[in-house]
């Protein structure tokens, strides 16, 4: 004899059944019931629609719905309705060859906030389509176009980033949300999303699509949550996850906590060479996670825990330093300021922000005249390799002297690069086009001080990489452990 709860399910599967057997689909595949109407179609309360749904799915009776009779789910929803969803057409239906549940597009200058978010994705049983991961090499625009059709769903994350430089990310939405158009596919926009910060403007093309603000965009476990809440889909964390957020704000490497930047900008400014800014350069800043004024209490410590943490390799030193006698300062930061040989310019605070801005070294060499290329067109990815990991090598030491034991954020960026191609001291790396539309690269990396003074040179070899695949390029680690197992100490 059928108990209470079985019975419950079968009025549930006949008002499903009846619903499906309709020709028209008025409500567009969303059908969703109030308490009254749940209590009329199914003569159940609510509080016994939940089980009743439960045993359903425990008895795979649902996935058999969801199999041959086009339904995509049947669930309580958090607001007391009983919500139905169906594909009412194999037009309408996902394509079941879809190669991505979801395709993630962002701004260049987000690139590691979708790396985290994809990964999360994918640990919680998603595909995941974004670049320049999804892209080992070949034709960019045809394989995004190609995804943008084989995907379930697109979503933007719709930073500040994306809002003040990106183009791509609004031609992605816009091709991906015409191509289901124009198919009659999503032609209310179901499938295309996207993401945005609290209270920030948007353009108006995005007013008709599938928005969700938070305050939180650049924290990767909030956006991948949104995304799997979409789907009924909770978010379960690899249990190596490290908590991190990114900044994705237009001001980009330095625009992080606003304190650290209003303290940054007036002391690299207050004596930084224009025509360092004016070529291509680096932009470094090394800190702790958490803001303190006067982290460094005595002034007149602050030069010998740079000159203490120097990194003196055989082709450089990091940063470049001559005496404190010459050296020039502020009210709460010292600095020095060269023009000779590569320029540089660099601030260290008492809060224990670490600022400086370096000329690209391959500008200045000979690589040049090699190549019979103008410098501006080249991005030497030797010197660049080396560089890095000499300003890792310096976090590490200066991590070592900094009072405190809060994380330390290590942020590079790449400045005046848009059309440069990847170059060795011989040649341009072959095997395509390598080059980039993107003015700036920048990556950041947060970490544990700890972690920072015993593998510098592995975070080095990830900024390295992440930078070189903004290039289309992507060696593997191997081959960035190579270049810097030549770089050796003086």
């Amino acid at each position: 004899m059928a108990t209470e709860i079985e019975r419950d399910s079968h009025l549930i599967l006949r008002a499903v059944y009846t619903w499906l057997e309709q020709e028209d689909d008025p409500k567009m595949g969303r059908y969703e019931l109030s308490a009254d109407e749940v209590l009329g179609v199914t003569g159940l309360p609510l509080e016994r629609v939940e089980d009743a749904v439960k045993l359903l799915v425990s008895r795979d009776l649902l996935t058999a719905l969801e199999t041959y009779g086009g339904l995509q789910s049947v669930s309580p929803t958090a607001d007391g309705r009983l919500e139905f969803q169906r594909v009412s057409t194999a037009d309408e239906a996902p394509a079941a060859g879809n190669t991505y549940d979801v395709f993630l597009s962002h701004s260049s200058h987000d690139d590691q906030l979708s790396a985290d978010v994809k990964l999360l994705l994918e640990h919680n049983g998603l595909t995941v389509f974004t670049t320049p991961s999804s892209i080992p090499s070949g034709k960019w625009e045809q394989q995004i176009e190609d995804a943008l059709q084989d995907a379930v769903d697109c979503w933007v994350l719709l930073t500040p980033n994306a809002l003040a430089q990106s183009v791509w990310v609004h031609h992605e939405l816009g091709y991906y949300y015409g191509f289901r158009y124009g198919r009659e596919i999503d032609q209310l926009g179901f499938h295309s999303h996207y993401i945005y910060p609290l209270e920030e403007p948007r353009p108006g093309l995005y007013d008709h699509l599938q928005g969700n603000d938070t305050d939180d965009i650049g924290n990767p476990e909030v956006v991948a949550s949104i995304i799997l809440e979409s789907l009924r889909k909770p978010l379960n964390l690899p249990s190596d996850c490290e908590p991190r957020t990114y900044q994705t704000g237009s001001g980009g490497v330095i625009a992080g906590d606003s304190q650290f930047h209003q303290e940054a900008e007036g002391g690299i400014r207050a004596g930084l060479a224009s025509d360092i800014e004016s070529q291509g350069h680096w932009q470094i800043v090394i800190r702790p996670a958490t803001f303190r004024q006067s982290r460094v209490s005595d002034f007149s410590a602050l030069y010998g825990l740079v000159k203490d943490s120097q990194v003196r390799f055989a082709t450089c030193d990091f940063p470049s330093m001559d005496s404190e006698a010459y050296a020039q300062s502020g009210e709460s930061w010292m600095g020095e300021v060269f023009r000779e040989d590569i320029p540089e310019a660099w601030t260290i605070h008492q809060s224990g922000q670490f600022v400086a801005i370096s000329a690209f070294w391959d500008d200045l060499s000979q690589l040049c005249r090699r190549t019979g290329l103008s410098r501006e067109s080249l991005f030497d990815l030797q010197q660049a390799v080396c560089f890095l990991t000499c300003v890792f090598e310096f976090a590490a030491s200066l991590a070592k002297t900094l009072p405190g034991n809060d994380d330390m954020v290590i942020e590079v960026k790449a400045n005046n690069v848009a059309g440069r191609q990847l170059a060795t001291r011989r040649q341009l790396v072959s095997g395509g086009d390598h080059s980039t539309t993107s003015p700036s690269l920048s990556h950041v990396v947060t970490t544990p001080r700890g972690e920072l003074v015993q593998r510098p040179r592995d975070f080095a070899s990830e900024s390295a990489l992440e930078l070189f695949k903004r290039f289309k390029w992507n060696p593997g680690e191997r081959v960035i452990r190579e270049i810097q197992a030549q770089t050796s100490y003086r």
